[in-house]
């Protein structure tokens, strides 16, 4: 396989794990081999790192938004009234 098509295929790969990357929900190699290929590709890194400024962003934003009390009260409730797991 050549270069370019290699790539390509890494390329694809890297970007359908883009949300779990950001999230840190895969495992270390996959991490580490992630953060490789965006090391060597600037597409891919620029992708990636205009995902984080936005997953950044609206955790900001949601950080300083508060449901109302009554909101607060019914997930209370309902977390109180579900049965444990087994």
């Amino acid at each position: 396989m050549n270069l370019k098509v290699y790539t390509q295929l890494y390329c694809k790969e890297a970007l359908k794990n883009l949300d779990n990357y950001l999230d840190r929900e895969l495992a270390a190699e996959d991490i580490r081999l992630i953060e490789k290929h965006l090391a060597v590709c600037k597409h891919c890194a620029a992708k990636f790192k205009y995902e984080a400024e936005v997953v950044d962003e609206l955790k900001s934003k949601v950080r300083r938004i508060s449901a109302p009390a009554e909101l607060k009260n019914k997930i209370m409730t309902a977390i109180s009234d579900t049965p444990p797991e087994t």
